[in-house]
């Protein structure tokens, strides 16, 4: 599965049921119970034989640590440590309760292709033996997340229709402060202000407004942020990065929606303004 080893071995043909019981451990169950040590060569158990007083541990020698994988989900997983042992030593209760096995193939083939022949394998090694839920990996990581990218794509709709909302009140609210002060800003130029003087007024003015509502905005998110970290994986509820992404994305945008109506102002033409005064 490409789980990474950190220290030690992986499992051999070596480990078979007569040799000594090994098992390879997670890198959160050594930080627990080998914290200062060197977890290779110690033993741990984690069954016994027999019940109550009378039961005796099953020791097995960790002979490997690999790092954290996530079994159960991606998003939500129970906090477990995971130990694993080699097929031909397996745990008493799982001899016991006839666990199915999970076979991964890799193939540079097409995986439908591939599902056939390996239905015919294990067909001539035991025929008892059924084969079912055939998938890609590719389509049981999409199963597992379906439900939180159904939810992201929800609020990833919300924002982009807030963000055009808010598109459209910063260019209406300059629109009609330009129309308000058409007079102003032809006294302005009659009495010698630039066209850049004037389109730096009006956007001025609206990234003034802008940088005011993106550090609420920002305030408010950092706030709540941490009720959506059940549907985030790999990010953290409270990253920098996407933090400033999102405020300099709502800075472009309102430079924009500021500079249609600053540019519509240098239009104004001073003599018909004074004239109407």
């Amino acid at each position: 599965m490409g789980i990474s080893v950190v220290r030690g071995r992986v499992f051999t043909e070596r480990d078979t049921a007569d040799a000594t019981p090994v098992a390879i451990v997670e890198e959160a169950l050594v930080r627990k119970f080998f914290p200062d040590t060197d977890p290779i060569g110690k033993r741990i158990a984690f069954e016994f034989t027999g019940h109550g007083p009378a039961g005796r541990p099953i020791w097995r020698e960790v002979v490997g640590v690999v790092r954290h994988v996530r079994h159960y989900g991606l998003v939500r997983e129970p906090a477990n440590l995971e130990v694993y042992a080699p097929l031909e030593q397996l745990p008493i209760w799982f001899v016991n309760r006839r666990p199915t096995m999970t076979l991964f193939a890799r193939t540079p083939l097409e995986p439908e292709q591939l599902a056939a022949s390996i239905r015919q394998v294990v067909s001539g090694i035991d025929r008892d033996v059924p084969v079912f839920s055939v998938q890609t990996m590719e389509r049981y990581v999409a199963q597992s997340t379906e439900q939180s990218r159904l939810n992201m794509t929800l609020l990833g709709l919300f924002g982009v229709l807030a963000l055009v909302l808010a598109s459209l009140g910063i260019y209406g609210v300059l629109s009609y402060f330009v129309s308000r002060r058409t007079q102003e800003i032809g006294i302005r130029m009659a009495l010698g202000a630039t066209k850049s003087d004037v389109l730096r007024l009006i956007v001025g003015y609206g990234m003034k407004l802008t940088i005011a509502g993106i550090a609420i905005g920002l305030a408010a998110s950092w706030a709540i942020a941490r009720s959506l970290s059940a549907l985030l994986v790999g990010v953290s509820p409270h990253d920098p990065g996407t933090f400033a992404a999102i405020g300099l994305l709502l800075a472009a945008i309102a430079f924009l929606a500021s500079y249609l109506p600053g540019r519509r102002a240098t239009r104004v033409d001073p003599m018909i303004t004074l004239r109407a005064e």
